[in-house]
């Protein structure tokens, strides 16, 4: 038996944090200060009523692993934080955490439902259903303790269960944790 390996890359969450709110809108109100000044002195450019800095070049973050040992990993996440394998919406997540992981860029999430749903030969909608019905049920059942170790410094809110933040901070828990034991890391 062959193992499939596939690269994953890493993205970080939008999420709405618990720690450090005040410390970022001071940061955020200091760069924009910074950057009024940089305009002042030519460094960097105005684009309409905004002023921009030239954006710095992001490395991609990716590594090499199985494609079980990333289902394994959300699978394991999962019931972690409380969900049972007997859900739809639990095999659905696993494969949009492998669609988001393996995708270099961002991928839209009706992209992401439509890949789930050919692989299962359902419509988007019911995976998209099921999703919902699964991180709802998570929200409302799950052990606090595993989702504030799987959320990390994100806040256990509302905001921070819809489907798209959801997945994305599974799948960068996902990352984090396969990436020691990843056959090649870039």
């Amino acid at each position: 038996m062959t193992m499939n390996y596939v690269e994953i890359y890493f993205k970080a969450p939008h999420t709405v944090s618990s720690k450090g709110r005040e410390t970022a809108r001071i940061n955020a109100e200091y760069e924009l200060s910074r950057m009024g000044g940089e305009y002042e002195y030519g460094f960097a450019e105005r684009s309409g009523a905004v002023v921009t800095a030239p954006a710095p070049a992001k490395a991609v973050k990716s590594c090499r692993v199985s494609e079980s040992e990333i289902y394994n990993c959300c699978a394991n996440t999962l019931i972690g934080i409380g969900l049972t394998a007997k859900h739809d919406g639990f095999s659905y997540i696993c494969d949009c955490v492998f669609f988001v992981l393996s995708s270099k860029y961002p991928l839209p999430l009706k992209n992401i439902y439509l890949n789930a749903a050919k692989i299962y030969g359902v419509s988007a909608a019911s995976v998209e259903r099921s999703v919902r019905y699964a991180i709802k049920r998570i929200a409302n059942l799950g052990d606090i303790a595993g989702l504030s170790r799987v959320f990390g410094d994100a806040d256990i809110c509302p905001e921070n269960f819809t489907s798209s933040r959801f997945i994305g901070i599974l799948a960068s828990d996902v990352y984090k944790k396969l990436v020691p034991f990843a056959a090649h890391t870039i």
